[in-house]
Order: C-alpha cells, then structure tokens, then sequence
C-alpha cells in the first residue's frame, strides 16, 4: 500500500499521510468492519468502490501504529453528526480525498483536528460560487488576488477542515467563519456559535492539489 508521510508543516503531534488510490488488493477488504463493507459494496461504480476500501484501509493501518492494535480490531465510532471518532482515546483523526489522492490527518493529543483535499479544478461560475461560501471581507480579498482560483481554494478546504473538525460539517452555513489565507496565524474569526481557537496550515501538498489542515490549540 502506497502511504507516505508528509511534511505538512503542521502543529506538533500532528501527523498529515498521503494515499494514493490506486488498484485495491481483495485481502484489503480483510480488514474492513462489515458496515464499511456494506458502503464499499453500495457504490455504483467500480473504481469508487475500490477507492473507498484502499482510503478505509489506510486509515485502518496507519491508526494501527499508534493504537498497537490490528487494522481490523480498531473500532471507529460516529457522532450524532457523523463525526468519525476513535472511543475512549485521545487520538482524534480526519481523512479527505479528492479524485484518486487521499490524505489522513492524525492528531496524537488531546484536542480536535479536520483536513480538506481538493483538486485545483476550473470552476465556471466562481464568482457566483464564492459569493455562496465567502464573507464580504474574503470576497474583496479574492477579487484583489492574481490567483483568484487557488485562493478560492485555499478559502474551500480552509472552511471544510475547520467545520470538520468540530464535526458540523457543511451543515453550518461557511460565511460565519471568516479566515485569512494570507497569514496562517491569523486566527479565524467565528461568528456566535463556537469559541475554540483553530490553526490553519494550507498546503500544495500535490501537484494540481491543495489541502488545508485545521488543529485545535
């Protein structure tokens, strides 16, 4: 299995590992819980399904490292949300993919950790898309950018990590978080309904890729 460590730059006892999402061997299914195996078996089509066992896989192994456990005795857990969760341990995790690329985020201390993997696609109605997910302020930013589709990218992943981490996902509206992509220190602005302090760490972290990582501090 193609798993390799990056150098993300991320905040310390953060760990970020690349997956590539290539051709699964049948024995990585082994390791799967039987509900995972019964979402690998809903996908329509066959290169998604073999995608969602080789990312649930690696998720497995790498987590196995930490746990000392074997991939298939790991018990992950899902919130009310639908937040993955490991019970009873400190360990808090994230996967995203996009495309045939999967990065797993391991955060090992307490706190809470949310990563975003998005392929640098061209989008037709940007403007109007962003005008959907984007405050007033990163609006204004965007339109000054000479890179105006990598910025709004970089805004994307850096909402989606976040919002992933505190496990509300995109049932939060993304223009209560207002963020500064220009200053990755520069702390998120959270509009009336969460006080617990981010870090955003973005990244190219493949060509054609960009990911934003989210860690509690």
């Amino acid at each position: 299995m193609s798993v390799t460590l990056l150098e993300f730059g991320a905040a310390e006892n953060t760990s970020v590992f690349s997956v590539i999402l290539d051709q699964a061997d049948a024995a990585l299914e082994k390791t799967l819980s039987n509900a995972e195996i019964d979402r690998a078996n809903a996908f329509k089509f066959p290169h998604l399904r073999i995608r969602y066992i080789k990312c649930r896989s690696a998720l497995r192994s790498i987590l196995s490292r930490y746990l000392d456990l074997p991939p298939e005795q790991i018990v992950i857990s899902l919130s009310d949300t639908g937040r993955p969760f490991l019970d009873g341990c400190h360990l808090d995790f994230n996967v995203s993919h996009s495309e045939d690329h999967a990065l797993i985020a391991v955060l090992n201390t307490d706190g809470r950790i949310g990563i975003d993997l998005e392929s640098i696609s061209p989008l037709a109605e940007l403007d109007n898309i962003a005008e959907t997910v984007l405050t007033p302020t990163e609006l204004k930013s965007l339109y000054c950018n000479d890179n105006k589709l990598l910025s709004f990218y970089r805004y994307w992943t850096g909402k989606e990590a976040y919002l992933k981490a505190i496990g509300t996902g995109l049932s939060v509206d993304p223009r209560t978080i207002e963020i500064n992509i220009e200053d990755a220190n520069a702390p998120l602005l959270i509009k009336g309904y969460d006080q617990n302090k981010f870090k955003l760490q973005s990244a190219l972290v493949v060509a054609g890729f960009v990911a934003t990582i989210a860690t509690s501090i």
